[in-house]
């Protein structure tokens, strides 16, 4: 509750509504969109679930999700403790440990590829000219030194890939306790498991939460729209919040990521030529005010779980 406290603490409330003025009841469009991306990803935790998902209504599925997803973000341990809460969310629902164990490493590594994918996408699509100008001005030997770069690493991956696995494996148990290690390697064999059975769910898991990406910078979008940048185009607004997300990632250890995730707007929107400070400063705001909103949601319905379920066992 103090960094809960923190957070709100944190926030601008004048300004905050200052923004809502501006926007006024189009603020709701940013509620759906995030709600929709929302959607799709608890569509793709339940492809990663299996055969066993069917035990959960896709309702609990779904605010299980948002929940874990609050924890993770106002907790300093962050995604870390809202994984641990939705793994004993679900398995309280009926679903078995090594299931829910495994949907979590599942449905974790597919977003981030996803993201990363659609990332390097944007970029391919948005500087393209930019690209295969330095590309052809690149001389014969730089070709040549790349394809023979590409046939050693091809040739030697195998060998550096089980050296490195080896020592890090040493030096990992030098540090860590053996019950953390054999927990990793539970969640490899399960993640290695889960691709070579369930081929199937693995593809619409990825297109679901490629659709989770999208409509986040659909978000994006709109608030430049709304804020008067008409020539800012949805690929834009896609490369920003993918990039934002990069700082996002980097200060995890921040609850909110409060500064960083207005930094990364700043650097996002520079990028594709948007200088005003007001218009990543209101951007910005917007998004926390937003985030608020499904924080405050995400809070409360998570009380309602917790009085409901405060004897479950633990997943350990």
């Amino acid at each position: 509750m103090v960094v809960i406290a923190w957070f709100v603490q944190s926030t601008d409330w004048h300004k905050v509504g200052m923004c809502l003025r501006l926007i006024g009841f189009k603020f709701i469009w940013l509620l759906l969109t995030t709600f929709l991306a929302a959607l799709c990803g608890a569509i793709a935790w339940q492809y990663c679930l299996g055969a066993q998902g069917k035990k959960v209504n896709f309702y609990d599925l779904f605010l299980i999700r948002h929940i874990g997803e609050t924890i993770g973000l106002v907790n300093p341990t962050g995604m870390v403790g809202g994984e641990a809460l939705k793994s004993v969310m679900l398995h309280n629902k009926g679903i078995d440990r090594a299931t829910v164990i495994s949907s979590v490493f599942v449905s974790r590594t597919i977003t981030i590829i996803t993201q990363l994918i659609l990332f390097l996408a944007t970029v391919l699509l948005l500087y393209y000219h930019e690209i295969w100008q330095k590309a052809t001005h690149l001389s014969i030997y730089s070709y040549i030194g790349c394809l023979i770069g590409f046939v050693l690493l091809w040739i030697l991956a195998r060998p550096i890939g089980r050296f490195i696995t080896i020592n890090f494996s040493k030096l990992a148990s030098s540090i860590f306790p053996a019950r953390w290690i054999d927990k990793i390697k539970n969640g490899q064999q399960l993640l290695v498991a889960s691709i070579q059975a369930q081929k199937g769910a693995w593809v619409w898991a990825s297109f679901f939460l490629t659709l989770h990406w999208i409509f986040g910078g659909l978000e994006f979008y709109l608030i430049l729209i709304f804020l008067g940048e008409d020539t800012t185009t949805l690929l834009q607004a896609i490369y920003v919040d993918m990039g934002v997300v990069f700082f996002k990632v980097a200060a995890t250890f921040v609850p909110g990521q409060i500064g960083a995730e207005e930094y990364g707007n700043k650097v996002m929107l520079e990028a594709i030529g948007v200088h005003a400070p007001e218009i990543w400063i209101t951007a910005s705001i917007l998004r926390r005010t937003r985030q608020l909103f499904w924080i405050a949601f995400g809070l409360i319905t998570y009380f309602i779980f917790y009085h409901k379920w405060r004897t479950a066992p633990s997943l350990d």
